[in-house]
């Protein structure tokens, strides 16, 4: 084999680069700024990247060292090593009797051939067989008593992981694990002042990256009743996307820890046809965004119903007066977060995010790739 040289590329790490390589685009514009100018500066610039990807550290960040004797109490394994290790050999004794009992075919055969039968000899013919069934029912106790046990030490154990609890700096999760959904679910509803509604309409939508790689699944529960046209247009448009072929819709703005938003139609004539209602209607703002995961409708100078979502990372109170609510994410908050890493301030993604498909959440369990749908 070819040793690894520095200049070189390894095989084995195909997104690694040990050389640098220079960038040959400018920072400065070219036909404003003359050609010596925006020269100089990449050449600087270019100088100042490379003392960057050759920089080292200065600073140990490497964790500390661990003295696992400590903790563990060596002696203490040992002892309990040596007795998981006779109960297993207890218990291997155990099975090869119980085994030889097994073949034997479990019975016996009750008459004694070399028994006398004669009144002289029988008392003593008979004492032993009660010894018999003396050391029998002593051997049957003895199979019921046996168990297997394990030492077990709570207040020892308990004192590790408070031990461990004092000597980490950061306190100890690994047990605890977050439900972002479930702490969604305390923020403030964004129906506040309206009745209760049990028969919500639920859509759902999925997030991939351009290359593929799948993000996961929102669920969204759509207040029906209270915002009837917004619903009626995505539930609409949600039905004519999922038999299409082509499914490339771009999420394009994420703004970070604030909200994203995505434009699901053109305004063209070929796309608003059908049941959609284009028609301008008065701004009534009923519910609010009063949590992370509330979904409005943006309008446009025309004041007109489109498509085109903002969907929150957080609550937003400022938008309760310019976007209209008709829904919330009700499962998929993990999704959301995930998505929320690839936003900026500015608002352009780091990377393409795609809603590969959406629809109408099915009555059944047939949305799921891995469980066939049952007929009713």
């Amino acid at each position: 084999m070819e040793k690894y040289d520095k200049g070189k590329v390894c095989a084995c790490l195909p997104c690694r680069c040990t050389k640098f390589v220079p960038t040959t685009i400018p920072r400065y514009n070219k036909a404003g700024v003359e050609k010596h100018v925006w020269m100089s500066d990449l050449r600087e610039y270019n100088e100042h990247r490379k003392r960057c990807f050759y920089a080292k550290p200065i600073v140990d960040a490497r964790p500390p060292y661990l003295d696992l004797s400590v903790k563990f109490k060596p002696l203490i394994c040992y002892k309990d090593a040596h007795q998981a290790m006779m109960i297993d050999k207890q218990n291997k004794h155990f099975m090869m009797r119980l085994i030889e009992m097994d073949r034997l075919g479990g019975f016996t055969d009750t008459v004694n051939s070399a028994a006398n039968f004669h009144m002289s000899n029988w008392q003593g013919q008979k004492g032993n067989m009660l010894k018999i069934v003396k050391q029998n029912k002593e051997f049957h106790k003895r199979i019921i008593a046996v168990k297997s046990y394990y030492a077990y030490k709570p207040k020892e154990w308990r004192h590790f992981l408070d031990s461990l609890r004092k000597a980490a700096h950061y306190p100890l999760t690994v047990l605890k694990k977050r439900d972002l959904d479930e702490e969604v679910k305390a923020q403030p509803s964004i129906s506040i002042g309206f009745p209760k509604i049990s028969n919500h309409i639920e859509c759902f939508m999925d997030f991939t990256m351009q290359n593929g790689e799948y993000l996961g699944r929102i669920t969204i529960e759509l207040y029906h009743e209270i915002a009837p046209l917004h619903v009626h247009n995505f539930v609409d448009f949600c039905e004519k996307y999922s038999q299409q072929t082509k499914k490339n819709i771009i999420v394009q703005r994420i703004v970070k820890d604030r909200y994203f938003e995505s434009n699901f139609i053109t305004n063209n004539k070929t796309e608003n046809k059908g049941k959609r209602n284009t028609k301008p209607v008065r701004k009534i703002f009923k519910m609010k965004h009063s949590r992370a995961g509330t979904i409005s409708m943006i309008r446009d100078e025309t004041h007109s119903n489109n498509l085109k979502l903002c969907l929150t990372l957080c609550p937003m109170p400022e938008l309760d007066r310019k976007n209209e609510v008709f829904g919330k994410v009700t499962k998929g908050i993990d999704v959301l977060v995930k998505i929320n890493g690839y936003g900026r301030k500015i608002g352009k993604p780091l990377d393409v995010i795609i809603i590969s498909d959406c629809g109408e959440m099915p009555p059944c369990i047939c949305h799921k790739k891995t469980i066939r749908c049952k007929p009713f």
